[in-house]
C-alpha cells in the first residue's frame, strides 16, 4: 500500500474516469457542462455551480440528448495523466467508444473538419483536410451505432453500423446499414483513428 493520500498517475486517472462515467449517468447537463467550463475536477464543487438544477427527470430523449452533447464535449477534452492502455483498458475502451461515436456525428452532421482533427497523426500525413472533406461529402451517412470495442496492447478496435443512405436506380433513396470496422491507437496521451 503507498502513502495515505498520495495517490499514482494511474490511479487519479482511474478516479477521474469513474469520476466522468457517473456524472455521464446523471440526468443533469448543466453539472456536466460547469464542468468543462470553469474547469472544476470534482463534482462536489459543481454541485454548487451557478446553473440551476434540473428539478424534473427530463423525457427519455432529452436525457439521451443530454447525455451526448456530454458525451462529445468530454471526448474532446484532453487527457491530464492518463493511464496506459496495459494499465486500464477498460478506461480506453470507453474512451474509444466515445471518441469513435463522436467522429461519426460529426459526419453525420458534415462537420468534416472537425472529424479530421480525431485521425492519427500518420492518418494525417496520408491524407489532406481537402481530400478528406472530398471523400465524405459525397456519402450521406446519416448515423452510427458502436457494437463493440477492444483494447489490446497499443490499439483498439470498434466494430460499428453505420446507417447510410444510398441511391438505387429505378427504387429511389434507401438508408441501408453498413458494417464499420475501425481502428484507433493510442499515442500522445489519447486514441486516435487509424485511417485504412
Amino acid at each position: 500500500m503507498g502513502v495515505v493520500g498520495s495517490d499514482t498517475p494511474s490511479l487519479v486517472a482511474k478516479k477521474q474516469h469513474m469520476k466522468l462515467k457517473n456524472l455521464l449517468t446523471q440526468q443533469s447537463i448543466g453539472v456536466l457542462l460547469s464542468l468543462w467550463v470553469c474547469g472544476v475536477a470534482s463534482a462536489q464543487t459543481a454541485a454548487s455551480s451557478p446553473l440551476p438544477a434540473v428539478n424534473a427527470a427530463p423525457s427519455a430523449p432529452v436525457a439521451a440528448a443530454s447525455a451526448e452533447a456530454a458525451a462529445a464535449v468530454l471526448a474532446l477534452e484532453p487527457l491530464k495523466n492518463p493511464p496506459s492502455l496495459s494499465d486500464n483498458p477498460a478506461f480506453w475502451v470507453d474512451r474509444v467508444k466515445a471518441r469513435a461515436q463522436l467522429r461519426w456525428n460529426l459526419i453525420a452532421t458534415k462537420e468534416f473538419d472537425k472529424s479530421y482533427e480525431l485521425l492519427s497523426a500518420a492518418s494525417q500525413a496520408f491524407v489532406s483536410k481537402a481530400l478528406y472533406n472530398s471523400q465524405l461529402t459525397s456519402n450521406r451517412f446519416q448515423s452510427a451505432t458502436i457494437e463493440a470495442a477492444e483494447c489490446q496492447s497499443q490499439s483498439c478496435s470498434i466494430s460499428m453500423i453505420a446507417m447510410m443512405e444510398l441511391n438505387i436506380p429505378k427504387v429511389g433513396s434507401r438508408t441501408v446499414p453498413i458494417v464499420q470496422r475501425e481502428i484507433w491507437i493510442v499515442e500522445k496521451g489519447d486514441a486516435w483513428l487509424l485511417r485504412q
